[in-house]
């Protein structure tokens, strides 16, 4: 985990002296979908799931797109009115069941592409939408589900993996813009959380830089 984070906060170093930048901070509440399995991923019977974070984001001269990083610390629920219904489902006997962390949190980092749809658009009224394709790891602690029959019997464990793979395509679209503030709308998916809606506050720095929709002081205009 220490190696990932140094390299993700290298190429941030790398990056920001070739690029305009952006910043941000953003919460998101996570909605589980059907494919979400109960007893994979980081969170086990993951009921809902809330997040804050941290966007910082580049974008390339003469480009309506650049990279964005994000930071997230996620807070999760668990759904107990579920578990009864794996047990039966999976045939699993149990007379007690006990979560080890029954509210687990955990640490998100992603990176990905960040795209400006429809950045050459004529349309005034049309928002500012960009598509970000992030992927990256989760890390949480390790949780696990013990279904005790007895002292007699064998427990049947669940347990789920400290790192896993991360990714959360999402759109955001502007709802509120000023020369350099941004107040935008977010919805997307996430492959632990499912559906994913949230809101956002950016600043953009483009002094010296070439941009399509996102003037900010001292850019230089077409």
């Amino acid at each position: 985990m220490k190696k990932v984070i140094y390299l993700f906060v290298l190429l941030v170093t790398v990056l920001q002296a070739y690029a305009q930048r952006g910043l941000g901070i953003h919460g998101n509440y996570f909605m589980p979908t059907s494919n979400i399995k109960s007893d994979k991923g980081p969170f086990l019977f993951l009921k809902d799931a809330k997040s804050a974070g941290l966007d910082y984001s580049f974008g390339f001269k003469n480009k309506a797109s650049g990279i964005k990083f994000s930071a997230d610390y996620i807070m999760a629920s668990t759904d107990k009115d579920a578990v009864a219904a794996y047990a039966k489902e999976m045939d699993i006997p149990f007379k007690t069941y006990n979560f080890t962390n029954p509210n687990p949190s955990g640490f998100r980092l992603m990176a990905g592409p960040n795209i400006m749809l429809f950045p050459k658009s004529k349309r005034k009224r049309l928002p500012i939408i960009w598509l970000d394709l992030q992927a990256g790891v989760e890390y949480s602690k390790d949780q696990s589900l013990m279904f005790s029959q007895g002292p007699t019997a064998a427990d049947k464990e669940i347990k789920t993996k400290s790192i896993n793979l991360a990714y959360s395509p999402t759109l955001t679209v502007n709802l509120i813009k000023t020369k350099r503030i941004f107040i935008n709308g977010k919805v997307g998916y996430s492959n632990f959380g499912g559906l994913t809606f949230g809101v956002g506050i950016a600043e953009r720095d483009c002094r010296g830089m070439l941009c399509y929709r996102c003037p900010g002081v001292g850019c230089n205009q077409y």
